[in-house]
């Protein structure tokens, strides 16, 4: 065994390229293999899985996934307007066969005539009177069909059910249905649950515990231990790879597929254990230290005509992610996981955008003339500070911004931004200011969320002017093109 040990570590080189030849080999066939979290598919057909099968095709699917959302009182305006926009956007999934809701769920009740079919809540007249909301919460939750099923005892959560198509993606549409969830729940606090959901979390915790860990250690200590240990390793590697094994004979297919891929991979793993992880040790020291969440994008914008195209590169989950703004504050955007350009809604502006803290409004201003009326407020030796307050007619998240810009070219270089409470809640600083071809222009801007203590830096590396960017780039066409 030491003269083995010897040996992995004197052709070190040869052992790993051996071994990255061999997982590119395997990695290009990993870019074909799909991650299946549903496990009735890996169920074996019996007379039980195909009546399961036969009901879900005659009833539109039996697969269910429910969203909660919990509100200190359910019954008011606001809140059932969130849950009535929540039912009519999950009916826009084309593999959802139908939706239930307390805005879209049918009431038997008598009447002078005998029974009354009718909704129980009439989406386009949701009630606005105290009094009414008070007599529909008392009517709702004295009914055993609503009560503890739609709608819990107490009145603080409530039920909204998708039921799948039998062929639809069930986890690409629970990533769609927390996609739409989060646009429009604002403040409110959501749960969900039913299977889809379920996969959709089993897949990403499958995908976000893969690791790679290389240690270190010098040359002579690693031959004593390799020659120590590899016995140890390789009876520990046979036992397990026989147990995994034994899942071969299983009933569920993903069981028996589980044990077979599993044993390939402590094989794999015992050998890569004494002769590629000591080659590698031997040589190199990998540092992942920090948790910096880095983002690459590209932007295009016309600012005098209020024209803004931000599309991201890179880490790979955010690659093609899109967001366009056009005048009169419409808002596009393209999610490339589900091809489909969205438009966002004025409620939904102060949102984060693609998890910055920078909203879908604060990246669309291009100007603040047309919104703003602005107040001198100071002068110092080197800005002018000016507060600026929307103008009468015009929606904005914001009370009012502070603004300081310099007098030598008339440059803001930080704005604060306050609620309509009068609260300061973001901070925007803007540093390394430069002139490029005749105009001024950051290199480094902060934005500083005051209340979460989070902020979001954009560092420009390289920036064209006067380039006589086409009509084309800001099209909703070309907010689907990736690079």
């Amino acid at each position: 065994m030491r003269k083995f040990a010897e040996m992995v570590l004197k052709y070190r080189t040869i052992v790993i390229a051996l071994t990255l030849g061999v997982t590119i080999f395997f990695g290009y066939g990993a870019t074909k293999v799909e991650l299946n979290t549903d496990i009735i598919s890996d169920l074996k057909h019996d007379p039980v899985v195909d009546l399961y099968n036969r009901i879900g095709d005659e009833y539109g699917g039996n697969t269910l996934s429910l969203t909660v959302l919990e509100a200190d009182e359910i019954f008011t305006t606001e809140t059932l307007t969130v849950i009535s926009e929540l039912t009519e956007a999950y009916k826009q999934i084309p593999e959802i066969s139908s939706v239930m809701s307390l805005t879209d769920i049918l009431d038997i009740g008598k009447s002078e005539y005998g029974l009354e079919i009718r909704k129980l809540i009439n989406k386009n007249n949701i009630p606005q009177d105290p009094e009414e909301l008070a007599r529909l919460k008392a009517y709702t939750l004295n009914k055993r069909m609503y009560a503890g099923k739609f709608i819990s005892e107490d009145g603080k959560y409530t039920l909204l059910m998708c039921r799948l198509k039998g062929d639809a993606d069930k986890e690409a549409v629970a990533h769609e249905v927390k996609t739409i969830t989060e646009v429009h729940k604002g403040s409110y606090q959501v749960y969900y649950s039913g299977l889809p959901s379920q996969m959709l979390e089993i897949g990403e915790l499958m995908v976000g515990d893969l690791q790679i860990l290389l240690p270190t250690e010098r040359i002579p200590l690693l031959a004593t231990a390799l020659s120590e240990v590899m016995i140890p390793i390789f009876l520990a590697g046979l036992t397990t790879l026989i147990g995994f094994l034994a899942f071969s004979g299983s009933y569920l297919t993903s069981v028996t597929d589980f044990g077979l891929f599993t044993a390939f991979g402590v094989g794999s793993a015992m050998l890569l254990a004494v002769t590629f992880l000591p080659a590698v040790m031997s040589m190199h020291l990998i540092d992942k230290d920090g948790d910096v969440k880095e983002r690459t994008s590209e932007m295009f914008e016309r600012a005098k005509e209020d024209a803004r195209l931000v599309r991201f590169l890179s880490p790979a989950d955010q690659k093609g992610i899109s967001f366009l703004s056009l005048p009169d504050d419409k808002m596009y955007l393209y999610l490339p996981a589900f091809k489909k350009i969205r438009t966002i809604a004025s409620h939904v502006k102060n949102e984060s955008f693609a998890g910055t803290d920078m909203s879908y409004d604060d990246i669309s201003t291009l100007g603040y003339a047309k919104d703003y009326d602005p107040t001198l407020l100071e002068t110092t030796d080197d800005l002018y500070i000016l507060e600026l307050t929307p103008k009468s007619g015009t929606e904005k998240d914001y009370s009012k911004l502070v603004m300081s810009i310099r007098k030598d070219n008339f440059y803001p270089v930080k704005t604060e931004y306050y609620d309509q409470g009068g609260t300061l809640v973001k901070v925007m600083e803007r540093r390394q200011i430069e002139q490029i071809d005749g105009y001024w222009i950051a290199k480094e801007t902060e934005m500083t969320d005051v209340r979460k203590e989070h902020s979001t830096v954009s560092i420009v590396d390289s920036v064209e002017f006067d380039t006589n960017l086409p009509d084309e780039v800001f099209s909703q066409r070309n907010l689907k093109r990736t690079r």
